[in-house]
C-alpha cells in the first residue's frame, strides 16, 4: 500500500505539475484516483479487523477523519493554488498522498496492529 500511495502522489505531481496532454492526464489521474480508492477500503478493512469489539467507534473515527481530510485537502489545495499556482498545487496534492501514508508506516520492531492480524497457531 505504501508504495502505490508514493507512485499516486507522483501521478497526481505530474499531472498537476507539467500538464501532459489529455490523454496522459486522464490515465495519471485515473491510476491516481484507482490507489486513493483502493488504499481507503484496505485502511478501512484494516482498522475494523484491528478494532475488536470497537467496530462502531472504528467507524465513527473513520467517517470522521474522512469528512477532514477532504476539508484540508480542499483548504491546502486552494492555498497552494492561489499563492504559487499549478506547480504548488502539484507539490501539496503530492505532498498530503505522501503524507496520508504515515498512519500506516510502523518504525518500531514490532507493531501491535501488525501482530494483532497475524494468524495464531
Amino acid at each position: 500500500m505504501l508504495e502505490s500511495s508514493v507512485g499516486a502522489s507522483v501521478a497526481v505531481a505530474f499531472t498537476w505539475a507539467l500538464t501532459p496532454p489529455v490523454g496522459v492526464t486522464l490515465l495519471l489521474f485515473a491510476a491516481a484516483a484507482f490507489v486513493a480508492a483502493t488504499r481507503t477500503v484496505a485502511g478501512t478493512v484494516y482498522g475494523f479487523q484491528v478494532s475488536g469489539d470497537l467496530g462502531r467507534e472504528v467507524g465513527s473515527v473513520r467517517a470522521a477523519t474522512n469528512q477532514i481530510g477532504y476539508l484540508v485537502g480542499s483548504l491546502l489545495g486552494g492555498l497552494g493554488l492561489a499563492v504559487g499556482g499549478f506547480s504548488a498545487l502539484a507539490l501539496m496534492f503530492g505532498g498530503l498522498f505522501l503524507a496520508s501514508t504515515l498512519p500506516y508506516v510502523c518504525v518500531s520492531r514490532t507493531c501491535r496492529t501488525r501482530l494483532a492480524l497475524e494468524p495464531t497457531l
